[in-house]
């Protein structure tokens, strides 16, 4: 334009330009700020609420309302606040809303919504509750999947809009999902809880306060957590990598580091590493350590688990991605792919496990293992009570041992055990495989133990053992690949020890034990040389007494009941029940054989037998025994399936020693020859005295030869001897020689005959006949006893009656003087008759010898 001429003029044209220009600018300018703050006036939020609703629905694929009113504060950062917030679960889990919250507070960025991205800058939940699942099918309702494009969202016709709102732009029901890119998240007063309907597993956590920030989407995040799970505080504080990597499965990237500390008192857990698809939780490499002052302090966080009171544990873990797939149990089951541990330790210091075994006192413990599919190493040293102990073991991988749902497979080759221990001066090894470790199952192991002092093991046993040393034990162990449950076996056992020597084998079958059937023992026994004298000497340690409590005066007693109470019958023979039901437990096939047995001061020999239970029926056939002066032979059966039981025994001993004879049934035993015993019984029944009372059979005793003890005569005739009047020294304290001895009884039903029974010493003789009746345990004997004296012999027979617990013994005076007319005089007068009597009426050694010997 040109320069006007006069120059005051252009100067006014020059200001009324510009003031025009200014009055267009704050046209422009204000306009909108004016129309702005007109619409913020006016606008209300809450009518746009069903279009909220569907847009996170579309983005969650979850149903979500908005059941409070929402508020909206407009700024270059809006903030926009809901209540009563729920988010629900997908159809099939145990509640409708899988999330509910008192208030949702949100401040988002403006800016970024013209590129489709939703930056939320800080995100506020007050007491949110929010609950975690797995159903039996294994499904999570933690898994969110985008409904925008399945075709039910898109036919799916949006709610209406509220009176005075905008109607919703066509084809927005179809719009793609907006980006969300979340900076703070911070949690008050929450609660989170989860089930697993295929495990069982549940629990619920409570959250003071959580904080979660990043300065963008791609800066690490910097987490900080008061909570606390079980009644028992933990605090989690750490930082991680960006948040945008946990929205997007499968993107590469670099790795996203872990670094998280959890504090539960004074336990600590470290993980630090990283993870190269965090969103999918795969491909792992985590470093993990915890120090652990107290175990037991834990406790409330593991319920229903008794934790030993270790102390000073410490525990380190590398964790790597397996690449298995996710399963139904373990970490597997949340999506996380099981773990593949190595370089792990495991160590305790001095803790008191005396709730675990009173006495026990950990000293120390170190468990280490390179890899879990390499073998590992554990060493335990400790004191129970005042005996330490040591026990070192190399053991195969422990991958063997984690449960299924960890991702480990069995193990292709037997695992390894290799164990030592030591304590009291004893030392034992235990080395082979199992084949299932998982089960425990399919072992086959060599065992080895030298002892030198078994008494100095009484504190690992919490009880006195018995003075026993220098003893060496070896033996092989196995068991079925299903376990113990099916067989176990005991091969090459061999124990020796001063006071003798066992080995063989041994099978305990339980196949069917389970379902009802019996367990079967079989076992194959051999000794050189057994001295039960010096075992039972060796048992025999007194017993401390008990110390005597003090109680309170009793209460005078009740008056009596007037009940009129019958006593049993006193019997000899017991009437005891014999638990017979026992031999239907199990069954079994024992062979015994002891090439030398002591007992009772005497020595056996070539002691052999086989026992077999089968079905409730027991047999044992044959016995054997070499016996000083002959063999003893013995067979026995009992049928414990029929009712009443039959039982039978046979029994042969050719040539008894008298002297440990007698020691047995605590008569003097000094006295020589021996004794032959024969006995064929049968009867039935579950109680002695039933068996005895319907008895059948007969029992023989003969003895030629010898010498006995004449206080073993006094001891069993006395009362016949002062019966017969047969002066009470006659036999003096020395010994009197035995020219025989011969008993036979018969039974039949119960009723015994007495068919021979002759006893010649020296000085006395013996003769005896008449009958038992074991049932009613009632004697009907006629015993004639006579005495050498002078040149003649005086005999005065008795006669036994009454019972076996309280006989009656009388002189039988007319069968002495032959007729009653002769039995009127005095007892005096009879014995001096009789008194003088030529020995010509004592009966021969050799047909009652015979007849005890039946016929031999």
């Amino acid at each position: 334009m040109p320069k006007p001429t006069d120059p005051i003029a252009w100067r006014k044209r020059r200001r009324r330009t510009r003031r025009i220009a200014l009055a267009v600018v704050a046209v422009v300018i204000l306009v909108p700020i004016l129309a702005a703050a007109v619409f913020v006036a006016r606008f209300d939020p809450n009518a746009y609420k069903p279009q909220i609703e569907q847009a996170l629905e579309r983005s969650l694929g979850r149903r979500i309302a908005l059941n409070g009113p929402l508020s909206l504060a407009l700024s270059f950062s809006p903030a926009i606040s809901a209540e009563n917030v729920a988010i629900a679960n997908p159809p099939g889990f145990s509640r409708p809303e899988m999330a509910t919250l008192q208030r949702l507070d949100a401040q988002v960025a403006l800016i970024p919504l013209l590129g489709g991205r939703l930056t939320i800058r800080r995100v506020v939940l007050v007491q949110p509750v929010i609950a975690a699942e797995i159903d039996k099918a294994g499904r999570s309702n933690l898994s969110f999947a985008s409904t925008a494009a399945s075709p039910a969202a898109s036919a799916a016709t949006p709610a209406p809009a509220a009176p005075g709102a905008p109607a919703p732009r066509p084809g927005a029901g179809n719009a793609r999902p907006v980006a969300i890119d979340v900076r703070s998240v911070r949690i008050t007063n929450g609660t989170l809880s989860w089930r697993n309907d295929r495990t069982g597993a549940h629990g619920q956590l409570a959250l003071a306060s959580f904080t979660a920030t990043a300065a963008s989407s791609t800066s690490p995040l910097t987490i900080a957590a008061d909570a606390s799970y079980a009644g028992l505080p933990f605090t989690l504080r750490g930082e991680t990598g960006p948040l945008d990597r946990l929205a997007k499965p499968g993107a590469a990237g670099p790795a996203w580091p872990v670094k998280l500390a959890f504090t539960v008192g004074a336990a600590t857990l470290t993980l630090d590493g990283a993870i190269a698809d965090p969103a999918a939780a795969r491909g792992y490499q985590l470093r993990v350590e915890a120090a652990l002052p107290a175990l037991e302090a834990l406790a409330p966080l593991l319920p229903g688990a008794k934790l030993p009171a270790l102390h000073d544990v410490h525990f380190a873990a590398d964790l790597a991605d397996s690449g298995a797939a996710p399963a139904a149990s373990g970490p597997a089951a949340f999506g996380i792919a099981p773990p593949r541990v190595s370089d792990l330790s495991l160590s305790a210091g001095k803790s008191d496990l005396g709730t675990l075994r009173p006495g026990l006192v950990l000293t120390g413990l170190s468990f280490t293992a390179p890899d879990l599919d390499e073998p590992c190493k554990l060493t335990l040293t400790g004191t129970i009570g005042a005996a330490p102990f040591a026990v070192s073991a190399t053991l195969g991988p422990p991958a063997a041992l984690l449960p299924a749902g960890f991702g480990q497979p069995p193990p292709a080759s037997p695992w390894p055990v290799a164990i030592q221990a030591a304590s009291g001066g004893a030392d034992l090894a235990i080395s082979g495989s199992v084949a299932a470790p998982r089960g425990l199952a399919g072992a086959s192991l060599a065992v080895s133990a030298e002892i030198p002092d078994l008494a100095a093991l009484a504190p690992l046993a919490g009880r006195p053992l018995p003075s026993l040393a220098q003893i060496s034990l070896s033996g092989q162990i196995a068991d079925a690949e299903t376990g113990w449950r099916q067989w176990v076996r005991l091969t090459d056992i061999a124990l020796v020890l001063p006071q003798g020597d066992i080995s063989g084998d041994a099978t305990l079958a339980l196949s069917g034990a389970l379902a009802g059937a019996r367990p079967n023992l079989t076992a194959s026994l051999t000794s050189k040389r057994l001295d039960l004298d010096a075992l039972r000497a060796a048992f025999a340690s007194p017993k401390p007494a008990a110390p005597a409590r003090k109680t309170a005066p009793s209460a005078p007693p009740p008056p009596p009941l007037h009940v009129n109470i019958v006593p049993p019958p006193a019997r000899l023979i017991p009437d005891t029940p014999i638990p017979l039901a026992l031999l239907n437990a199990a069954d079994a096939n024992l062979t015994l054989g002891i090439g030398s047995l002591t007992e009772g001061g005497v020595t056996y020999g070539n002691v052999s037998g086989k026992l077999a239970l089968q079905d409730g029926h027991l047999t044992l056939d044959p016995f054997g025994v070499q016996v000083p002066g002959g063999h003893l032979a013995l067979t026995a059966s009992v049928n414990a399936s029929a009712s009443p039981p039959p039982v039978a025994l046979s029994l042969d001993a050719p040539a008894l020693a008298l002297k440990p004879l007698l020691a047995a049934f605590g008569l003097p035993a000094e006295a020589s020859g021996t004794l032959q015993l024969q006995a064929h019984l049968s009867g039935a029944g579950d109680t002695p005295h039933a068996i005895a009372a319907g008895l059948n059979g007969s029992l023989g005793m003969a003895m030629a030869g010898g010498s006995v003890d004449n206080r073993v005569v006094t001891t069993l005739l006395g009362s016949v001897l002062r019966v017969a009047h047969v002066p009470a020294g006659l036999l003096g304290s020395g010994q009197s020689p035995v020219r025989c001895f011969a008993a036979r009884l018969d039974s039949t039903a119960g009723n015994a005959t007495l068919r021979t029974l002759l006893l010649e010493t020296g000085r006395l003789t013996l003769t005896g006949s008449g009958g038992l009746a074991l049932g009613p345990e009632s004697l009907a004997l006629h015993l004639q006893p006579s005495y050498q004296y002078g040149g003649g012999a005086i005999s005065l027979p008795v006669i036994v009656g009454g019972t076996f617990l309280a006989p009656k013994i009388e002189p039988d005076v007319a069968g002495a003087v032959g007729t009653p007319d002769k039995a009127r005089g005095t007892l005096a007068e009879i014995l001096g008759a009789l008194r003088g009597q030529p020995e010509n009426s004592v009966p021969a050694c050799e047909p009652a010898l015979a007849l005890a010997r039946f016929g031999a």
